[in-house]
Order: C-alpha cells, then structure tokens, then sequence
C-alpha cells in the first residue's frame, strides 16, 4: 500500500543520467507513477531531448535536459556519500558548473518529491545530495552502498541480475506502488491516458 506522504506530493521529478536505452525502460515505472498519482505533475530529467523520449510522453508533463559531460567526469570520482561527488567537482570547472546549474534548475522547479532511478552498480547518492541541496525533502533510490540520510529512502535492490526495466519495477514496489495492472495496459489506454494528463509542449531545458 502506498504510503499517505505520496498523496500529497503535487510536483514530482523523475530522474535517470544514464545511457538512453536504461532510460527507455522506465515506460512501465512512468505508467505506475502515473496510475499512482493522477493529479501530480511529472517531470522527467533526463540527458536526452523530447524527440528522443516520446514513448514516455503519455505519462508525464514535462521533460528536462541536462547535458552529463561534465557530470560524467566527476562520476569516477564520487563515493557512497554525495558530499564528495561535490567537493570533487571543486577540483573540476567543468563539472563543478554542471553541478552547480543541475542544482539551480531542480530547485527553481520547486518538486516536492524525486526519483532516482539508476542502472546496476550505479550509485544515486550524488545525485540524492544534489535533490537535497535543491529542497526537496523526498528523495527515493535504491543502493548496496549506506549513505546516512541523503536518501530519505533507500532501496536495498535485488541481489539477482535483473533486467533493467524490472529494477526501475522494483523500487516502485519496495515502497508501495501498484504494479499488478501495467502488463495489462493496452497502447490504446495509453493514449487515453494522455487524454486525461494534459501534456505540455514545454521545451527541454538544457543547461549551458
């Protein structure tokens, strides 16, 4: 059952970096979020732009894009707690920019909520600590790794090799979220449901 703190999340952010195809296999986890929380808008950032995404158009209201390249220099260098994947990015312009402006972007969009969604062996601490420097107070992803609070929560994942679409399933689960009716959902209900969630044509925000 799906804790009352969820209902009253209003703007919610839905956040996975990596490579487009784990990207793609959030289509089912978008579509529970969706079912979940009918009145909230979802965002999903991403690095990619809207025409790369469609497929996940029907279940959320805005994208946006943030270039990695910088973030992706200072990744080798971040540990379990995301205090050091920022003091690092100190030693790194480029990335200290990225992450200074991704910061920025998260909280002048003022989400009550934020899901990470990461692909196997890839920490979301960093970017927890990032959510939480830009105010929002729940912060959902799953690690092997402890890293104090900077998950409000945390997801212990599944100790099987999984395939990427049932770990994104997975956390949604573990905190509550219905999964049962998705495998049922038809295309035609898909757009029915786009229907129902007006879908802004807001362009991406990529940050310089």
């Amino acid at each position: 059952m799906l804790p009352d703190y969820w209902q009253t999340v209003h703007r919610l952010v839905v956040i996975c970096l990596d490579d487009l195809d784990i990207v793609m296999q959030l289509q089912l986890a978008l579509q529970a979020l969706r079912s979940a929380l009918p009145q909230s808008h979802i965002t999903l950032l991403t690095a990619y732009a809207d025409d790369q995404l469609t497929a996940l158009s029907p279940w959320i209201n805005q994208t946006l894009m943030h270039s990695t390249d910088g973030w992706k220099a200072l990744e080798s260098n971040t540990s379990t707690f995301g205090e050091v994947g920022i003091a690092s990015a100190k030693q790194n312009p480029n990335g200290f920019g990225d992450v200074i402006t991704l910061i920025r972007v998260i909280r002048g969009q003022q989400f009550d909520a934020a899901i990470i969604f990461t692909d196997e062996g890839r920490s979301p601490h960093a970017l927890a600590y990032i959510c939480y420097l830009a105010g929002i107070s729940i912060r959902l992803g799953q690690s092997q790794e402890f890293g104090g609070s900077i998950l409000s929560h945390c997801v212990k994942p599944p100790s099987d090799n999984i395939h990427a679409q049932e770990r994104h399933l997975f956390l949604l689960k573990s905190v509550g979220f219905e999964l049962e009716e998705l495998n049922r959902t038809s295309e035609s209900e898909s757009c029915q449901g786009s229907d129902t969630h007006s879908i802004h044509s807001i362009p991406s925000i990529q940050s310089p």
